[in-house]
């Protein structure tokens, strides 16, 4: 009789249980495990094996267990199993497993044979060494990078002893990993430094990474040598420090290019003191020679020209009041007397010429060269109407220059190709440039009386002429005034000609120009 409102419990049974126990340790066990019967046929397979080889339950269920193992090993796994059956036994073995995608793979394999009383059955727990394989590589890999590393890579205990000793540190500090391994780190470093690497231990402790500084360490032969050390803790799984890692980088060289370049700099330091202090005493020599070449400018100015003028006021009052009295070789001494003081007036005008433009301060712009040369010759046309001459002048030039300057020079270049074509019916002038070795160079051609390149290095001095005053007017300043302003702008001139068959003059211009 059941009295209501009471519970009847179950009978308990252990059978029932202890199988539910296997079918939990069946899922759960971390290897994938596949069950074969004596024929070969697969009767079951875990979780783990499903995710391994990629097939179902329902997918293995009654297939043979070479489903598991590529095509090429197929028929030897047959007799292999084959022979196992004959005396079985627990095996360890490894082989190559294939996934159900075609992806094969080395597999490390248990077998446990068991009789279940009805059948028997073998029992196959597969383990994946992809994972294995891989960590073995890494590690292998790992240390061949330490031991090729140009860095000494040394391991050491929180108790500071070293633990590890790659070649480098072998190279730099001269120990064997033999006297090395197990002696204190504090055998490299020079007396005086255990207090450094007290501190070190200490903030590594605290899981701290010392960032490359510059170190003073011992070597085996008793030499001091520069390094740069970084240190950083070493860390197990749970995030404890449970050691350290010291690397050391020679660098005695670069202390030793370091410090040839503080004494290059220093010494050039010394240098620039020097030269400030020279340059210094030029700009106040060079004050004190303008202001003697400006009194001097003053007298020729003032001081000479008064005398010429009473000379040539003189000799005109002659000819004016006494040439009743004068016969003609009396005027013509006078009129000579008189064009020689004006002569004289005009070399004084371009000797204080030449002077004011050595010493004028320059306004270095973009000028259109073109255009300049244009103007000049277009004065030089209103000039000399009558005059048959072609003037070629080539458009677009540009160039950087001082723009007063620049028109003294072109002026002096284009005077003289017009003067020395002058004796000439018709004539060329032609202004342009050429490109050499990638400097442009300007040049004015003539086909006008030319001179003797023998003695072309006469042109450009003072006061040098290589034709007569009665064949062409001129000071013999002009070629002077053009050079010394090419000069100042960085640039050289040169010139080319032979007699009666014209001339070139060539210049260059420097854009750096002060």
């Amino acid at each position: 009789m059941t009295i209501s409102g009471s519970p009847q419990k179950e009978a308990h049974d252990p059978r029932e249980e202890s199988r539910h126990i296997l079918e939990a340790l069946f899922e759960f066990v971390p290897e994938a495990v596949v069950v074969s019967d004596e024929k070969g046929c697969i009767v079951r397979v875990n979780g783990q094996a499903e995710k391994l080889f990629g097939y179902s339950q329902d997918e293995l269920r009654g297939q043979p267990i070479e489903t598991l193992v590529p095509e090429r090993f197929r028929q030897g796994h047959v007799k292999h199993f084959h022979d196992y059956h004959q005396t079985p036994r627990r095996t360890s073995l490894e082989l190559c497993g294939r996934h159900k995608d075609g992806r094969e793979f080395l597999i490390d394999v248990v077998l446990n044979p068991f009789d279940t009383g009805q059948r028997k059955l073998v029992l196959s727990l597969v383990r994946d060494l992809t994972e294995r394989d891989a960590g073995e590589a890494l590690r292998f890999h790992l240390a061949a990078l330490v031991n090729s590393s140009s860095d000494a890579i040394i391991g050491k205990t929180l108790d500071g002893f070293i633990a590890s000793w790659n070649k480098s540190a072998e190279r730099i500090f001269g120990y064997s990993p033999q006297e090395a391994i197990g002696k204190p780190i504090s055998m490299l470093l020079p007396p005086g430094g255990e207090d450094a690497e007290s501190d070190i231990l200490g903030r590594l402790k605290k899981g701290e990474t010392i960032i490359a500084f510059d170190a003073v360490r011992r070597c085996k032969d008793g030499r001091n040598i520069d390094v740069s050390v970084t240190t950083s803790p070493i860390f197990d799984a749970l995030g404890n420090v449970v050691g350290a890692c010291k690397v050391a980088r020679g660098i005695t060289e670069r202390k030793q290019v370091e410090k040839e370049r503080a004494a290059v700099t220093r010494r050039s330091l010394q240098l620039n003191e020097e030269l400030e202090q020279k340059v210094k005493a030029r700009t106040t020599d060079l004050a004190a020679s303008n202001k003697e070449l400006e009194s001097f400018s003053y007298s020729v100015s003032h001081d000479l020209r008064a005398p010429l003028r009473t000379i040539n006021g003189f000799s005109h009052a002659l000819l004016e009041d006494c040439a009743d009295r004068l016969d003609d070789t009396g005027k013509t001494h006078l009129n000579r007397i008189r064009a020689a003081t004006q002569r004289m007036g005009s070399l004084i005008d371009d000797l204080l010429n030449l002077s004011r433009l050595s010493r004028a301060e320059m306004h270095i712009k973009s000028v259109d060269i073109s255009a300049l040369a244009c103007s000049i010759a277009g004065e030089l046309q209103k000039s000399q109407p009558e005059r048959q001459i072609e003037l070629r002048i080539e458009d677009g030039l540009k160039t950087i220059a001082d723009p007063g300057l620049l028109r003294v020079v072109l002026e002096n270049l284009l005077t003289n190709a017009w003067k020395f074509t002058s004796k000439r019916a018709s004539a060329r002038i032609e202004f342009g440039m050429v490109n050499g070795n990638g400097t442009p160079a300007y040049f004015v051609r003539d086909d006008g009386a030319g001179f003797d390149p023998a003695y072309a290095d006469r042109l450009f001095g003072a006061f040098q002429r290589l034709h007569a005053m009665t064949e062409f007017a001129g000071t013999g300043v002009g070629l002077a005034t053009v050079q010394r302003i090419i000069h100042r702008h960085g640039g050289r001139i040169w010139a080319e000609s032979a007699v009666d068959r014209g001339a070139t003059f060539y210049f260059t211009l420097c854009e750096t120009a002060s």
